[in-house]
């Protein structure tokens, strides 16, 4: 009677208070009934023992189906719960969205003034987006400055330095400083600062450009010539501003850019890619240079464990059983490219962007990777795993092949060069 009380008068859904309730009004019958059937009718009774231990099989079962029931119901009440807080959830996320855009919008019509925004005394080129991590950015920003080497300028490349512990470089500077050797880097949150500091150096004296990796919203240095990169496998019109995208800003920027250059064009179906020029068209006030481009691999560093780097083609691959482990933002593009150049991939480890692998995620990946003939993965995860400290051991004596990435293009690549070198050229 107590627990009937409790259930009636008790604060729960009046599902739960209905189905408790007749569970309730089925032991009462219950109990006596069994203490009955236990204390006082005997076998010797026939009739009476087999009707009451019927009573109690049968009122047992239908305890059973009840609890049963209630259990079905607590799941069916917290699958409601859960996407009631996921609501809750979802609206503090729009107005953390609407107090984001605010804040983007009020330092944007800053900048428009000028307010707060360096000219340097080089022509500057910037390479960003409108989304966090994955879009391609590196072998872009690596392509603009071998372009415009071959032309006879001395560029540096000025870049925030993200996930930078102290004294140590960060993933892409480590990478840029790889694949351009002897090509000046500002890895600092402060660029206009660290670039003032390099010109003022001997070594900063032939610097006669810069190319700002990931500008696009750093717009506290002046630039010549602004390129925005637009991922086509995740294009922004499917997107959403932070915190519930990964959008950094509207696609209304995109009025700022003077090219637009959609990468990973090999991930899509050119009907696809139709749809994107629409999209962007739709939300230019003007007439930006747009340029279709797509990732390849121009070749492969095999690392061996006994330290041995070898530079062999593409071709390598080709029905290599690999294991892939990558800390990036769009791993699966990688996965991808893998593929495609022939190569059977028996595992996969994708881990956080940015992440530093500990001991334990790499021996847990070599084990997984027992049948693989080979490690795969990108030259930045490679960069931050050397500076982690980490010896070959953890390669278990397999090699570890590492893909040069560049920019194909298959539109307009002509004037896209056009437009970085006749930038520089301007001043």
């Amino acid at each position: 009677m107590i627990v009937l009380r409790e259930h009636a008068i008790g604060k729960m859904p009046e599902s739960r208070r209905q189905i408790r309730m007749m569970t309730g009004w089925i032991m009462m019958f219950t109990i006596p009934l069994t203490a009955y059937g236990f204390g006082i009718v005997t076998p010797a009774q026939e009739q009476e023992f087999i009707y009451s231990w019927s009573c109690i099989v049968g009122l047992l079962g239908l305890i059973v189906l009840m609890a049963c029931v209630d259990a079905l119901n607590s799941l069916r009440l917290a699958k409601v719960q859960r996407k009631a807080l996921r609501d809750e959830i979802f609206k503090l996320m729009e107005q953390s969205e609407r107090l984001y855009t605010i804040g983007i919008n009020h330092q944007n019509r800053k900048y428009d003034r000028g307010i707060g925004v360096t000219t340097l005394d080089r022509p500057v080129i910037s390479v960003g987006n409108l989304s966090t991590g994955g879009t391609g950015k590196t072998p872009v920003v690596q392509h603009v400055v071998r372009t415009l080497m071959e032309q006879g300028h001395h560029p540096a490349i000025a870049m925030r330095g993200y996930k930078a512990k102290p004294g140590q470089l960060s993933d892409e500077e480590r990478e840029h400083s790889s694949a351009l050797v002897g090509v000046p880097i500002v890895a600092q949150p402060d660029r206009a600062s660290g670039l003032q500091e390099l010109f003022a150096s001997e070594r900063g004296e032939q610097i006669d450009c810069v190319v700002l990796d990931d500008g696009f919203q750093h717009r506290k240095i002046a630039r010549d010539l602004d390129i925005v990169l637009i991922d086509a496998s995740r294009p922004p019109s499917r997107d959403a501003l932070l915190p519930l995208g990964f959008l950094r800003e509207s696609a209304e920027s995109l009025s700022r850019a003077d090219v637009i250059l959609i990468t990973h064009s090999e991930m899509v179906e050119q009907s696809e890619l139709g749809m994107l020029r629409g999209w962007i068209e739709s939300n230019t006030n003007h007439d930006p240079l747009v340029v279709v481009g797509e990732h390849a691999w121009s070749s492969v560093d095999q690392h061996d464990p006994d330290g041995q780097i070898t530079s062999c083609p593409v071709e390598i691959l080709k029905d290599q059983r690999v294991a892939i482990l990558t800390g990036i933002g769009h791993p699966e593009s990688f996965a991808e490219m893998a593929v495609s150049s022939g190569a059977h991939v028996l595992h996969r480890c994708d881990r956080p962007d940015h992440e530093e692998f500990s001991i334990a995620v790499l021996e847990q990946f070599v084990r997984d990777a027992r049948s693989a003939d080979a490690i795969l993965m990108t030259m930045k995860d490679w960069c931050r795993l050397e500076s982690s400290g980490i010896g070959a051991n953890w390669q278990s004596g397999l090699p570890v092949y590492l893909p040069r990435l560049d920019i194909n293009f298959r539109s307009a690549g002509e004037q896209f060069h056009r437009a970085c070198i006749e930038a520089v050229a301007s001043r």
